[in-house]
């Protein structure tokens, strides 16, 4: 091994019409794979493939790559942040973002026209809607009345954004906002239930219609 670092694995005397370089006594000699001679010294690598995106080739077979690149060949891209939403590396920093989405790493979807205050934008035209309300702008009303969500005991009432339950003649609506309770106008008695209107259920030794009347035993 020279100073170089390169080996000389044989002396060969050729013909003056090799173009192997010579050294100091006039002997030729060939260089070792995977480098090549540049002023008669063997110190130049040789890359099989080409480096791709400007890359160098620095020492037999490998390549030393540029910000934004890797790969045996520097031919596949690196970013130092992650794309989201299908969007494409574009080294080292930058994402290419597909239709309907935007930021540094096609984070933030487009709504176009804006969603309107509190809803966001969630996906390409698509806003964040309210219990009630759909559509990309959430302007279309859900009728929950016929989507079965209200789930009303008696009836319901569709309004703008929401709904009503009713109670038939006789029942008032729970506090839940969607059962019916029963009303008796007189108060039951005696532990009595009012379970239809102006009807207590009663325990066994009661009776009447408020359950106020004791059974003889």
């Amino acid at each position: 091994m020279d100073l170089h670092g390169l080996h000389i694995i044989t002396l060969l005397w050729l013909s003056s019409g090799m173009a192997s370089p010579l050294d100091s006594l006039g002997k030729r000699y060939m260089c070792c794979p995977g480098w090549s001679s540049v002023n008669g010294i063997c110190t130049k690598p040789v890359c099989k493939y080409n480096c791709w995106n400007h890359g160098q080739c620095i020492a037999p077979n490998k390549c030393l790559c540029n910000i934004g690149f890797q790969g045996p060949l520097c031919e596949q891209p690196r970013c130092r942040v992650s794309c989201a939403n299908g969007g494409v590396c574009i080294p080292p920093f930058r994402c290419a973002c597909p239709p309907g989405y935007t930021g540094r790493t096609c984070q933030t979807a487009i709504c176009s026209p804006a969603c309107l205050p509190p809803q966001r934008c969630q996906a390409p035209n698509q806003c964040t809607c309210p219990p009630g309300l759909t559509g990309p702008q959430c302007t279309i009303d859900v009728n929950e009345c016929e989507t079965g969500t209200a789930r009303c005991q008696h009836g319901c009432i569709n309004t703008p954004g929401s709904f009503r339950c009713t109670c038939q003649s006789g029942y008032r609506l729970a506090n839940d906002g969607r059962s019916c309770i029963a009303i008796c106008d007189k108060p039951c008695r005696n532990l009595g239930v009012c379970l239809i209107p102006n009807h207590c259920s009663c325990f066994p030794w009661f009776s009447g219609a408020a359950c106020e009347v004791v059974r003889r035993r």
